[in-house]
């Protein structure tokens, strides 16, 4: 996907109810292994009427998990 400038987006309220990732520390390790792989990563909210959530509340998510792209 990198080789092809080809990137993902994330939803974490949408990926984790709708069952892509079963916890939001899951949707973490997915995320890292893109970004690792140099694949660009997009933060999304999907369908936030449906789901109550807006880009904000979908960041403070992926930084409540500890994410980043750094080695651990």
């Amino acid at each position: 996907m990198a080789e092809l400038n080809i990137g993902i987006e994330v939803s974490p309220t949408c990926n984790v109810t709708l069952g892509g990732a079963s916890s939001y520390q899951i949707l973490r390790k997915y995320v890292k292994e893109f970004l690792d792989a140099g694949v660009d990563v997009f933060v999304g909210t999907d369908d936030p009427g449906f789901l109550n959530t807006t880009m904000e509340e979908e960041i403070k998510i992926l930084r409540d998990v500890s994410f980043t792209n750094k080695p651990t």
